[in-house]
């Protein structure tokens, strides 16, 4: 709801009369530099959080900061007038800091320090270390000499809630039938050859996996992980391996995948690991989830803080994957174009640097652009130099920022600012973490900054710019909206590729989505809601693809080690496009576009009749249907890691000496983590030395897939756009190389083996 512009203006005061809100240092003094370059460090959100936990503490000598209780309000600002607070960061129930912190040298000695801080669930991995962090502990974090900067945990998994979709018709093999069967053909594959997924596993990573406690309300069904394995809808519960999970705010998007894959291999077995705890503890799941022979795995998550232009410790952990001999497969975002990148033109404004968003002979520094209405709209912004946190110093030579200016001209303030500061346009922003920050010994940080527009009145029309703090302009940037929006803009403000971080990795398979009554199996369903022909459409041939489904075509510009690529690295992004909108079992509501149990009646939203399943809708549907094609095509070749007999041991490839390719012995590994970590080490690959590469696996998948040309809204069936091949075999970079088709790309790899 909107708030009266005499509220908004009386915002600054608020957070400073709000308990835990003062901007003192530590006992109430006066800010000093030492204070203020430490909390520069943390950035403004981990900074207000600091603040809050502080106040809230009332700690006095010898009393431990990790000792003291606080809940997970304080990682919220709550503001008049407004259910929703700002969001700062995601903070426990019992007041501890989701956190990815960098270390000014190895990640190791950091967690040592963090440890010692009372930190929980510390992962290092690189520069970086995934934590759990007191609150009442940011501040002596920010001084030790082993801290170099933070970043609050903000991910997303790649889901999106729409009311569209279902088939109908008796069940697979559980309780719920899947679309996802039908619209890839694994049906048909399944039935002419037998492929059940005996003997595979597939590695899953997510929010969580059996976190919530829904069971079963009204019409639709809420189910847990007991009961999905009692109905069917999933494996057995000795099939079932859970590394690691989160215990609160959940809602099992990974047991969401796992029924898609189980729709099409009910015989695999399901390896789950969270994504959700920091970028370092996402890329050590998929080294753990590899560990415990994993043939496929697959994900659904993507952090805000990875790089865009730069391989990050999550996007090497999966080319190490893939290098290992497991494909890896990534949703590959729900953001369309929401999305700009584009070279940098510097022009002279308010006494710096701005890029001038016209392209033609007139400048323009600022860009005026209208807010969604949203409370908050956030960017993550990226710049092309390299990042501290990837390949250590120098880091990034310059600070880029997003700065906002009202209608009138005047800056926004900072959210934040000390001393307080009255918001008479109701608008202000922060930064969940400042790019370009100065680490101590003169190195700069990493050219990544995330940016929270607040607009307390909604609706505003605000001016954009980027402006150089320091060092020298940028030549080229990217932003991609994640929360609130930007409607309409005097210039363009978004119509690029939203697709980054370890989804653009070379050896991860980044996958678009196509709701399965947009694919040409569900043509003339009757339990399927004709959208395409009742918005006077053609049919969609292969399939139509997903309004929301994010394109690809981010460059990568610099290698690991922080040298600039000679030639910009453009990949094949998306790869291909699977079904998504997949019944299952509690997963996260029902949609007007079916009709399971065949009355003839679509439910309306938020009226869902008895008798009809939840739809899983986005790019995290269509990773794990793309995945388990993937298994399928290896169960087809007989190359799986498990050797059948006791599933306790697994195939490893001992490469010739000083060879580093599959050309060697194969031998019989026990299924150990601390055993195959040393094969590993030793150079071993994982499973047989005649078992197919990755590569071959995505290239087969993608040469076999069906040639897509349109995009079509959701909503209304509408097409939306219609692609242009810019790539070999019908390559482009929004559906990829077309429609996954199972049955071409198994026949094809069995054709491979004879």
């Amino acid at each position: 709801m909107k708030i009266r512009p005499v509220v908004a203006a009386s915002f600054a005061a608020m957070l400073m009369a709000a308990p835990g809100a003062a901007l003192a240092d530590k006992g109430g003094a006066p800010n000093d530099s030492a204070s203020a370059r430490a909390r520069a460090k943390l950035g403004a959100a981990l900074s207000m959080i600091s603040m809050k936990a502080e106040s809230s503490l009332g700690t006095g000598p010898g009393v431990a900061a990790s000792d003291v209780v606080l809940d997970a309000s304080v990682g919220t600002i709550a503001v008049d007038g407004r259910d929703e607070g700002i969001k700062l960061a995601n903070v426990t129930a019992d007041g501890y800091v989701l956190i990815d912190a960098v270390a000014v040298g190895d990640g190791d000695s950091l967690a040592a320090t963090m440890r010692a801080l009372g930190a929980r669930n510390v992962t290092a991995r690189g520069k970086l270390v995934s934590a759990q962090m007191p609150a009442g502990a940011l501040d002596d974090l920010a001084s030790a000499s082993t801290f170099a900067f933070a970043r609050p945990v903000i991910a997303e998994t790649d889901k999106k809630k729409w009311w569209g979709g279902h088939g109908g018709g008796a069940p697979n093999f559980g309780l719920v039938q899947g679309q996802n069967d039908r619209a890839m053909g694994t049906d048909i594959v399944r039935a002419n050859l037998g492929l059940t997924g005996k003997d595979i596993k597939i590695g899953v990573l997510s929010d969580s996996f059996s976190c919530s406690d829904r069971t079963q309300t009204g019409g639709l069904l809420f189910t847990t992980t007991a009961e999905d394995i009692a109905n069917g809808d999933l494996p057995p519960a000795e099939d079932i391996e859970i590394l690691s999970d989160i215990g609160s705010g959940c809602i099992d998007e990974g047991r969401a995948m796992a029924q898609l894959i189980h729709d099409v291999l009910p015989d695999a077995k399901i390896a789950f690991h969270t994504a959700f705890n920091g970028e370092a503890d996402f890329a050590q799941g998929i080294i753990d989830l590899i560990e415990v022979g994993s043939d496929v795995i697959v994900d659904d998550v993507i952090y805000f803080t990875e790089p865009m232009f730069q391989d990050g410790i999550i996007a090497q952990a999966a080319d190490e994957a893939n290098r290992l001999g497991i494909p890896y497969y990534s949703s590959n975002g729900n953001r369309a174009r929401d999305a700009l990148q584009s070279d940098y033109r510097p022009v002279a404004f308010d006494g710096s640097t701005f890029h001038d968003w016209d392209p033609g002979p007139n400048a323009a520094p600022l860009n005026p652009i209208l807010l969604n209405g949203a409370l908050q709209t956030n960017l993550t912004f990226q710049w092309d130099s390299p990042n501290f946190s990837v390949s250590g110093p120098p880091g990034a030579p310059n600070d880029v920022d997003v700065v906002i200016f009202d209608v009138q001209g005047n800056r926004v303030f900072d959210c934040f600012e000390p001393g307080g500061q009255s918001q008479p346009n109701g608008l202000c922003q922060f930064k969940f973490t400042n790019g370009g920050v100065e680490i101590d010994g003169g190195n700069g940080g990493d050219a990544i900054e995330l940016v929270s527009i607040v607009d307390f009145i909604g609706g505003q029309v605000v001016q954009i710019g980027l402006e150089t703090q320091s060092g020298p302009p940028p030549g080229f940037f990217k932003y991609v909206i994640f929360g609130g929006g930007i409607p309409a803009s005097q210039f363009p403000v978004t119509g690029s590729p939203s697709g980054f971080g370890h989804n653009n990795a070379a050896g991860a398979e980044g996958v678009g989505a196509a709701a399965f009554y947009f694919t040409e199996e569900f043509i003339g369903d009757p339990n399927t809601l004709p959208l395409r022909s009742l918005a006077g459409e053609p049919e969609c041939i292969p399939a139509c693809l997903n309004d929301f489904s994010s394109a690809g075509g981010t460059p990568i510009l610099f290698d690991v080690a922080g040298n600039r690529l000679a030639t910009p690295e453009v990949r094949f992004k998306p790869g291909l496009t699977a079904p998504d909108g997949i019944n299952n079992s509690f997963f996260i509501s029902d949609t007007s576009r079916d009709d399971d149990d065949g009355d003839g009646l679509f439910s309306e939203p938020g009226d869902p009749e008895s008798g009809e399943f939840p739809n899983f809708f986005g790019t995290s549907a269509a990773a794990p249907n793309a995945a388990a094609v993937a298994a399928m095509m290896i169960e087809a070749e007989g190359t799986q890691l498990s050797l059948g007999f006791g599933a306790d041991r697994i195939w490893m490839c001992k490469p010739f000496r000083n060879n580093p390719n599959r050309f060697g012995v194969s031998i019989p590994v026990r299924l150990d983590t601390d055993k195959i970590r040393k094969n590993i080490d030793k150079g071993y690959l994982m499973g047989r030395c005649d078992r197919s590469e990755p590569a071959v696996i995505r290239d087969i998948m993608r040469s076999t897939a069906d040639d897509m040309i349109v995009r079509a809204s959701n909503s209304t069936g509408a097409t939306l756009q219609v692609f242009a091949n810019v790539g070999p075999a019908g390559f482009d970079f929004d559906s990829g190389f077309g429609y996954i088709d199972a049955v071409a790309a198994v026949d094809a790899i069995v054709g491979d083996d004879d």
